[in-house]
């Protein structure tokens, strides 16, 4: 296919080209007819020219329009990463914390208790006896 297009493009090139030459060894009719001749060769070539470069971009552009979908697919995967350990570990030191606070409570309620209990003995005894020695043992 691309063959046959290549093969009636160069066709209609050597027609013009042809065409040009006849225009030319012909009677001299002006050479405005010859200008606007040339002018739309020129045109012609300058329009396949960038119809050819306009294909290339178009490539590359679809090409890092790619490049660019997988970059960005790369980084958003890495940022999701990076916000869930940073999630884990901001969970884990509030786990510890709450650890330590649950640890320190419980130290002091320990020692609240062990206030209340010595408290509560000392009311107990008697007076005059030994340290240990409850004062219903010794009525």
């Amino acid at each position: 296919m691309e063959s046959r297009m290549a093969a009636a493009e160069d066709a209609a090139h050597a027609a013009r080209a042809e065409a040009r030459q006849v225009l030319a060894d012909g009677p001299d009719t002006g050479t405005l007819w010859r200008l606007h001749c040339d002018d739309s060769e020129t045109s012609r070539e300058q329009a396949a020219r960038w119809h050819h470069r306009a294909l290339h971009a178009g490539e590359a552009a679809s090409e890092a329009e790619v490049l660019y979908m997988e970059d960005r697919r790369r980084r958003m995967q890495l940022e999701t990463l990076l916000e869930e350990k940073a999630a884990a570990t901001a969970l884990d030191r509030n786990r510890r914390e709450q650890r330590q606070l649950d640890d320190w409570f419980g130290t002091r309620r320990g020692i609240e208790r062990m206030r209340r209990q010595g408290t509560e003995s000392r009311r107990n005894a008697l007076p005059g006896s030994l340290p240990g020695t409850s004062a219903s043992t010794e009525v």
